[in-house]
Formats: C-alpha cells, structure tokens, sequence
C-alpha cells in the first residue's frame, strides 16, 4: 500500500501531531526542571550532594523498567488511550510535587512522575513514527528537537521562576499546562483515524528484538551516552554552587547548549550521510562528549569552562541520539513498541547508574576523578560504535 503524501495530511492529523510535540516538550520539562533547583533542595533539607541527587534522578528508576510494560500495552491496545492516561497522571504527580515538603514526598512524588513519563514517551514514540511512515514526514526528529526543547524551557523556565516565584507554584503552573494540552489532544483525538500497531509484544517478541544483529551493542552505547551526559547535568549546579554563589537562574543559563542540540537533531541524517555510516557518526559524537567533558577540567574560570563543556557534551549527544533512537525503530519495523521500549528503558538505565555512581564520587574524591570517569564511558560508547559501523549502514532514501 502506498504511503500517502504530507500534502494529503487532513487539518485533524496536523494539529494531532502539533499537540503531541508540545505535550512531549512539557513532559520533559517537568523531567529535568528539578535539576536548576536541586542546590536550592540540598540547602532547604541539608542535604549532601548525593542526598540531594536522589531526589532528581529517583525518576529515572521507573523509567527503567515501564517502557517495556507499555511497549507490550502499546502492541495491543490504542496509543491515544495511553497517552492520555499518563498525561494526566504525570500532571497529578506534577501536582503533588508542589505540596510536599519533605524529601520522602518529593521522591514519592517523582516516582510518580517516572511511572507516568515513559508510558507517555513510548506513546508517542509509536503513534508518530506510524504517522511519519504514513505521510512521509521525519517525525521522530521533530520528536527528539520537541525534547530537546523542553529540556531547554524546563530548565531555564524553572531556574527564572524560581528566582520570584515559591517552588509550589512552578510544579503547579507545570501540571495545569500539561494538563490544557492533554485536554485538546483528547477533544481532537475523538475524529483522529490513525492507524494502531496492534502485533502482540511479549517475552518472545523482547528475546527475538535482543537477538537482532547489533541490538545489544546499541543498546549498551545508548545506556552510556545518556548516563554521562545526565551525570554531567546533574553534577553542574553542585559544582557552579562550590565555585561561587550562583542561584537557581545563573545554574539554569548554563543549559543554553541545548538549543544547539534541538538544531542538530534535524541534520543528524544529512551529517551521517556525508560520512559515510550511521555507525561512524554515533561513534565520532561520543568521541566528541568525552572531548568536552575534559574541557571541564579546566579550572581557571568556572562559569566559562562549564558553559564551553556542556555546549560541545550537546553537540556530541544530539548528533548521536537521534540516530540511536532511529535505529531502534526502524530496525524491526513490526516490533515498534518493544524496539522503543528497548530503546527508552536501556537509555534511562544507563543515566540512573551513572547518575548515582558519579554523585558518589564526586562527593568523596572530587570534581576531577568524576569527569575522568565519565570521559573514559563516553569513549568506550563511542569505540561501540564505531565497532559495529558496517552493521548500521543502509540507504537513507528508504528512511
């Protein structure tokens, strides 16, 4: 059957993936805004650096292990009623997260928020890349930019308000719009005829997945990639706090490489075609994150080293994670929800582990070590890669 043109796109259709894209975006917002306000947690509580670090990476935990129970729901049952459903649990957590002042109620809290955010990020991983297959359109890059930019927006958003606004109010004024955009999704979502992937996923579809040919090996060098940029977010405030008395809105100006990282993602596919492998250029881009997190070794000037480091960290990982996560998708096109569901659950993983192991570090032997550490991962993800390159060659005309 012949796939139809973006042209044939109804009004219905466009405004349905619009609405995903800023309900994504939100999500991820609500993911990562904790990270400019942790220092702010850590003085409030008196907690240490690894105390305070729990409460902003306990969500990855969930998010670990969810992404393969609703890849299987995913495979039999409607995306639409999936993503509705953790929507509005996430704006309910978001909600809650607000009204606790205690760190047990923000960890609680958070665990909310990751039980509800993979189920939310797989949903909609699914429902575009059938959208982006059926109308010809690169979705799932318009998918990751809509990422990218949350995390941007939650940072830099959360850091200013919290600079003039309580806390309370932030995590409020982040559920309620979450919670409008869910609100029209489903009101449009009534009319919408998209078509579901409805091929059963169980224990025998994630064994046949594992057993594709150069599956592990991605997975893992996903597992790496986010786990030492993450690590290195999660580190910064602590280390900006240590070196001056930087506040919430100074921690959150340092993220600006983000809005590098939301470019890229569009061009990554241009960039690998001209060198040559899909392998080569995730290779090269890990390479490129261990390059800039040594840049943060430097020790002259603080402010300047770190906004340098994370601009090139995002320059390596935008230009690596869009063709992971493509990969993984296309792959094993009739397994598109255990294959996002792989993808998701091996990508938080990997920053859950490293998250915690560098906080630990970083708080008994100090800033250098931790980003030795952390270089020498994004190396080994990058050798992954590079290993495996002839693997991941195919005609990007067919993509």
């Amino acid at each position: 059957m012949k796939a139809s043109s973006p042209a044939q796109m109804s009004f219905t259709i466009v405004m349905e993936i619009i609405l995903l894209l800023i309900t994504i975006a939100l999500g991820y917002c609500i993911l990562y805004g904790p990270q400019v306000v942790v220092t702010l947690w850590a003085k409030h509580y008196q907690l240490s650096p690894r105390q305070a670090s729990l409460l902003v990476i306990v969500i990855l935990a969930p998010m670990c292990i969810a992404p393969l129970t609703y890849g299987y729901f995913l495979g039999s049952g409607s995306t639409r009623k999936i993503i509705l459903i953790s929507g509005m649990m996430l704006s309910i957590a978001s909600a809650v997260l607000g009204y606790v002042d205690h760190p047990t109620g923000i960890i609680l809290a958070r665990l909310g928020q990751g039980l509800a955010l993979p189920a939310l990020m797989t949903g909609m991983m699914s429902r575009l890349s059938e959208l982006g297959t059926r109308y010809q359109l690169p979705l799932i890059a318009y998918y990751l930019t809509a990422t990218v930019i949350g995390g941007l927006l939650g940072r830099l958003v959360t850091g200013y308000l919290a600079s003039i606004w309580p806390l309370h109010k932030v995590w409020s004024m982040w559920a309620i719009l979450i919670a409008i955009s869910l609100s029209f999704f489903w009101i449009l979502g009534e009319y919408s005829t998209v078509p579901i992937n409805r091929a059963g996923v169980g224990r025998h579809q994630l064994l046949n997945a594992l057993r594709t040919p150069s599956v592990l090996p991605i997975l893992t060098a996903a597992s790496l990639m986010f786990g030492v940029f993450a690590a290195v977010l999660n580190l910064l405030p602590f280390r900006m706090v240590a070196s001056s008395t930087a506040g919430s809105l100074a921690i959150a100006h340092q993220y600006w490489g983000y809005l590098l990282g939301a470019v890229l993602i569009l061009f990554a596919n241009r960039i690998d075609q001209w060198l040559g492998g899909r392998g080569y250029t995730a290779g090269l881009g890990l390479i490129m994150m261990s390059v800039g997190i040594c840049i943060g070794l430097v020790d002259r000037d603080y402010s300047h080293a770190i906004f340098v480091m994370v601009l090139i960290l995002c320059l390596g990982m935008f230009t690596t994670h869009p063709l992971l996560a493509d990969y993984m998708t296309r792959v094993r096109p009739e397994l598109r929800g255990v294959m996002s569901g792989l993808y998701v659950s091996s990508y938080y993983l990997g920053g859950l582990i490293l998250s915690w192991l560098s906080s630990v570090i970083y708080e008994e032997i100090g800033w250098t070590p931790t980003l030795l550490l952390l270089a020498t991962c994004s190396l080994i993800g990058g050798g992954i890669c590079l290993s495996i390159a002839r693997d991941l060659k195919w005609d990007h005309r067919s993509i």
